[in-house]
């Protein structure tokens, strides 16, 4: 059981990172939106609200979805392999730690995007003469080497342990 636990845990770092990377990727084309949004009087708070709002979204659709296939799937999993995995959302105390780690995920994946929205000059942004930092570059970049790096030893540790 800590096993899957830990390959969850795993694959959800690695889905936030991919997030992030996505939500930074994507400011680039929603630059002109943020230019449009400063111009209008927004402050960098409020873009910030947007971009947790648009990440709590996000990973709330996800969870819901998430949720209804291990309702769907878990007896397909357990006639499987034997096992007898039960799901339970009673007892609050076992699923306050999996809500503050959903808490952070969202926090995370939501700064970091409308920070650097929030950081281009909206002249910029409306002219589309946005370029990206050489340290948002390498940010971007050590996410993916993160993400990749990680996926090779999920599935290494998949083929070790089925051998």
């Amino acid at each position: 059981m800590k096993l899957l636990q830990a390959i969850a845990f795993i694959i959800l770092i690695l889905s936030w990172l991919d997030f992030v990377n996505l939500s930074a990727t994507k400011s680039m084309e929603r630059a002109k939106e943020t230019g449009i949004i400063k111009v209008a009087g927004a402050q960098k708070s409020q873009r910030i609200i947007q971009s947790l709002v648009e990440s709590t979204l996000i990973n709330l659709i996800s969870i819901s979805i998430a949720l209804i296939l291990v309702v769907i799937f878990l007896p397909l999993y357990n006639s499987t392999t034997g096992k007898e995995l039960s799901f339970e959302l009673i007892n609050i105390t076992s699923i306050l730690p999996y809500f503050l780690l959903v808490l952070f995920g969202i926090i995370v994946a939501g700064i970091y995007p409308a920070l650097l929205l929030s950081s281009y000059a909206p002249v910029k942004a409306l002219k589309g003469k946005i370029q990206t930092s050489s340290q948002g570059l390498n940010i971007r970049k050590g996410l993916i080497i993160t993400q990749f790096s990680a996926t090779i030893i999920l599935l290494i540790g998949t083929i070790v342990v089925t051998k």
